[in-house]
């Protein structure tokens, strides 16, 4: 699953790290709910490797995935074109309710 969403000039008070962020989040709320049922995140990390500028386009993939019973681990790598910039890694519980279509 991969998500493109254009980098944007933020003031300092929230940094260019927070584009990371959301682009991470993101992958991993759709990556961590896509199995049936409700997930909560109970551990998230985020590795910043390179900077970024005002107008790159990022893309935020899931790329490693392991689901257990009651558990949901994702590793969401953060590109700029073909150049790894952020990692985002996170935990999942996931509860017993299922999604309703």
């Amino acid at each position: 699953m991969a998500a493109r969403i254009p980098a944007v000039k933020r003031p300092l008070s929230t940094g260019p790290a927070n584009c990371f962020t959301k682009k991470g989040r993101t992958a991993f709320g759709f990556a961590a709910n896509t199995h049936g049922k409700f997930a909560v995140s109970i551990e998230t990390s985020i590795n910043h490797i390179e900077a970024l500028s005002e107008g790159d386009v990022l893309v935020a993939e899931s790329v490693i995935e392991k689901v257990t019973n009651k558990l949901g681990f994702n590793i969401i790598e953060v590109k700029r074109g073909n150049e790894l910039v952020a990692l985002f890694k996170g935990v999942v519980y996931r509860t017993q309710k299922e999604w309703q279509e």
